[in-house]
């Protein structure tokens, strides 16, 4: 399939309309049976496209395996996707020197709830997911905030994972809907996915019983749009047991209401078990590392007050 007509230049809006060809203008890519091909004439918009592509393009489409951008006979740009073990992984391959990027997604199909359904009528359910950035060790890595997908990167998000759903965009497609109960929807599924989906696989590794801290979306990070999806998250944590405590084995863990967090060297001049009677709090945990862990611990409602807990101690 090629375009057959010219995208106008910026700010114009252009239109591109397939047409069949017998012969297609560069050689096909072996393995794939569908192949579109689009013609760039106009310079401006082939300046901003060589700018603005890249590899995380193809993270929530998932019908596209390949995308490689030309320039007359030079390759500019080549990206591959595929899945292997369970991870998604997106080849570089516009250099000699080629590079791959792994993400796990956790991904999930909802039904569209029935006092919504009227605003897509044919559409019964949507997609939502979740994609974080892992090494080849498969550990989650946090390089950075993250786009709004809608299949493609809507708008920042301030989020340290990437946030994709079927969300209803402006029409310049450079941010959500506001008060859209759609969007609100679709952002308390995506904090179900998070909670239940991320959170289990993070707690069950001996090396990340905490590292799922840093991923929590805090209020003063998020960006406007995504304020639903980060208050959402933190509601639901409140009520989970997600919180390791001292004095328990580490594939245990508490609601973060019933926890006391104070620096490693309060635990060791005061038994776990009375401090726990004496500050009435069930649990104690010692294992804030940056102010931001502190902050989130903060936001689930865990009890931070170290002095108060000693004051009671001593008293």
């Amino acid at each position: 399939i090629e375009s057959a007509s010219q995208i106008a230049s910026a700010p114009e809006l252009g239109l591109i309309t397939p047409e069949w060809v017998d012969e297609f203008p560069v050689e096909a890519i072996e393995g794939f049976e569908t192949c579109i091909y689009l013609k760039m004439d106009a310079s401006k918009i082939w300046s901003e496209l060589t700018r603005t592509v890249s590899a995380d393009l193809l993270l929530f489409l998932q019908h596209l395996r390949c995308l490689e951008m030309f320039d007359g006979e030079k390759l500019l740009a080549s990206f591959l996707r595929h899945e292997t073990n369970g991870y998604t992984h997106i080849d570089d391959c516009s250099s000699e020197l080629a590079t791959s990027t792994r993400y796990l997604v956790l991904q999930k199909t909802v039904q569209v709830p029935h006092h919504l359904i009227h605003l897509r009528e044919h559409q019964a359910t949507a997609p939502v997911a979740l994609a974080f950035s892992v090494d080849h060790l498969g550990k989650v890595m946090q390089n950075g905030p993250k786009p709004i997908y809608a299949f493609l990167p809507v708008r920042s998000s301030g989020l340290r994972f990437a946030l994709h759903a079927d969300f209803e965009v402006v029409a310049g497609r450079d941010d959500l809907v506001e008060e859209s109960s759609w969007n609100e929807w679709l952002q308390s599924e995506a904090a179900a996915i998070f909670c239940d989906m991320f959170l289990p696989t993070r707690c069950t590794q001996d090396d990340s019983d905490t590292a799922w801290l840093q991923f929590i979306p805090l209020r003063n990070e998020a960006s406007q749009p995504v304020l639903a999806f980060s208050d959402k998250v933190v509601d639901l944590l409140r009520m989970r047991k997600c919180i390791p405590v001292e004095g328990i084995d580490h594939a245990q863990f508490v609601i973060p209401g019933s926890v006391l967090v104070c620096p490693p060297a309060f635990t060791h001049l005061f038994d776990s078990s009375w401090l726990r009677g004496a500050t009435g709090c069930s649990a104690i945990a010692s294992f804030v590392d940056t102010a931001r862990d502190h902050a989130a611990l903060e936001i689930l409602g865990c009890n931070m007050d170290v002095s108060l807990a000693l004051q009671r101690c001593l008293a």
